[in-house]
């Protein structure tokens, strides 16, 4: 059973996985238009968050200044925002009659560490991420990982709980103001069944949160903006969807929100 599922930490994958030698992060060069930019995607990247209505700080410091987003930061993320959608745009899928099996799924494997074959919704995270020049992409190989990773006590890393973030009784945030931002995953949990994918972006007005994630089905497997309400573990595709995050059944479908932070990247 997959760790997806059991939540364990499988024995077969090593803590830390480092960057060869005279390998570079990829970057978009000066002066070209990126592939993304011809995507149309369904709402701006990055979009600026209305200001005016958020709610004050609380007592206890706890406001969106704690998860503040550099520019580097965001610059270095971007980067793994735009591999994903490359890779959506590919319209990768899993070869016919060979689950978690394909050439560039077998890639995204070889690129965290991990184990062809395996479930690989977060191996298409890492691969993403390892463009960008994360160090420890084996990190998001699963759901355990990840929540690892990004709740690490002591780590300049986001770990936004969404099941303790909209607690009616002492909710800092509502889905108006949450602070994700593209390149943030997200961390499912459906019915049992666990799932990665990463914040292609979010408008707070609407709640409406756009994803790309691997080893997933439903929304859109090639172009256009899907719209979804059911969380697909061991798909057979990279896809885009879209979720409602001003709806509460929604939301519970959605464990929490994860952010690397900059000292993770190769500088």
């Amino acid at each position: 059973m997959s760790d997806f599922v059991s939540g364990k930490q499988p024995p077969f994958l090593s803590p830390l996985k480092l960057p060869q030698a005279g390998t570079q992060p990829l970057a978009p060069a000066l002066g070209t238009t990126p592939a993304f930019s011809l995507l149309r995607p369904p709402v701006q990247l990055f979009q600026p968050q209305p200001t005016d209505k958020l709610p004050a700080p609380s007592k206890s410091g706890n406001a969106l200044a704690s998860f503040a987003f550099s520019d580097e930061l965001e610059k270095t993320m971007a980067v793994a925002v735009t591999v994903a959608q490359q890779e959506w745009d590919k319209g990768v899928k899993e070869t016919p009659g060979k689950p978690n099996r394909g050439k560039e799924v077998d890639k995204y494997a070889a690129a965290v560490g991990g184990i062809v074959g395996e479930t690989w919704c977060g191996y298409f995270l890492g691969y993403c991420y390892d463009k960008a020049g994360m160090q420890d992409t084996i990190a998001l190989a699963s759901t355990y990982r990840a929540q690892k990773f990004f709740s690490e006590p002591g780590s300049d890393r986001l770990f936004l709980d969404i099941g303790e973030t909209f607690n009616p009784t002492q909710s800092k945030y509502t889905y108006t103001n949450l602070p994700i931002q593209p390149g943030d995953v997200v961390i499912f949990n459906e019915k049992g069944d666990s799932h990665l994918g990463m914040v292609e972006s979010y408008h707070a007005q609407t709640g409406k949160l756009v994803t790309i994630e691997g080893n997933s089905g439903g929304g859109t497997a090639k172009k256009g903006d899907g719209s979804d309400t059911q969380v697909v573990r061991d798909g057979n595709s990279v896809v885009r969807k879209v979720y409602d995050l001003s709806l509460k059944y929604i939301r519970d479908k959605i464990t929490a929100f994860g952010r690397p932070a900059l000292k993770d990247f190769v500088k």
